[in-house]
This record gives C-alpha cells, structure tokens and sequence, in this order.
C-alpha cells in the first residue's frame, strides 16, 4: 500500500515531548483547488498539519522558526491517547458559570474521567527550508520602501536533515 506524504506550509507552533520535535505547520490550498471558508480579507484560510520530527529530523527541526516555509516529506501516521477531564477542563472556554462548574467537577474527577483521541500526524523523512521567515520580511520591507529590484533576493538554502540512506560526512 502507498502511504506518502508531501506538504508546503508556513509553521505556525512547535514543540517538543519526550525528545520528538512536533511541528504544526498552516496548509494554504493552491489557486482553484478548493472552496473553502475565506478570512474577513477574502484569503482562504489554512488547514493545520501536525509534523512528528524523530532523530536528525529532531535536529534539524531545532532550528526552524515560526513563519519559516518548510516542504516536507514522509508517511502519515495516527495515534491514540486519552484527553482527561482536568486537561480538557483548564483548556476549555465559553460561559463562565458552565466553565468553573466543569473545572470544579474536574477537580473531583479529574484523572478518573477521559476521553479517547485519536490525532494523525505526519512522521518526517525529509525537511527542506523553501524560504525564512526572515528573508520573506526582508522582502516585504524593501517593496514597502517602494523600491524596484530587477534581481530577486536568493532563497534560502535547503536543509535537509540526514535520512539513514544519507551519510553524513563528518567533518
């Protein structure tokens, strides 16, 4: 069976667990591909993918930014855990009297109530680095001065992290 993904978008949140570096990363759909929702800017708004960075991925992934436009590589996976009430309690929001009542009840109850999740996430086999963050403000700032450029700056140089069929010359 084919199981292979590849996605382009600008990252949005990282964070890391038990030594996996897990990046969310804002999916923009390509021009007429979709007739999703549109912001109050009439621009279509992004869906989120959720990056599992292990190893050298882990690394590599250290040092991306938020803003930063990554195209990635690698097999969609899923996997299951349990949200608990005291969790889902401290996160929730809306009516604050139904909000201290359930963070009330879940002070209680808190690890002895959950909620089976199941979250799908894409396991990373190759991380290249389409543009920074950096380098596309830098951009902005010299066309909001109004100046026209003949030549466009250099993209940034891919990073790749090292993949187990790639050596990695030591050096």
């Amino acid at each position: 069976m084919l199981n292979e993904s590849h996605v382009e978008g600008v990252i949005a949140s990282k964070w890391t667990y038990n030594e996996v570096q897990f990046v969310r990363v804002a999916v923009y759909p390509d021009a007429g591909r979709t007739t999703r929702r549109a912001d109050p800017q009439g621009r279509e708004t992004p869906d989120y993918v959720t990056l599992r960075c292990e190893g050298s991925h882990a690394l590599a992934a250290t040092s991306l930014r938020d803003g930063d436009r990554v195209r990635v590589s690698g097999i969609l996976t899923s996997r299951e855990y349990d949200i608990f009430l005291d969790a889902f309690a401290r996160k929730a929001h809306g009516d604050e009297k139904a909000v201290a009542e359930l963070r009330d009840l879940a002070g209680h109850l808190g690890r002895d109530v959950a909620l089976p999740h199941v979250i799908n996430e894409i396991i990373v086999e190759r991380l290249i680095v389409v543009e920074t963050a950096a380098s596309r403000q830098a951009g902005r700032e010299r066309r909001r001065d109004g100046r026209l450029f003949t030549e466009r700056p250099a993209p940034a140089a891919p990073v790749e992290a090292a993949t187990a069929a790639t050596p990695v010359a030591a050096g």
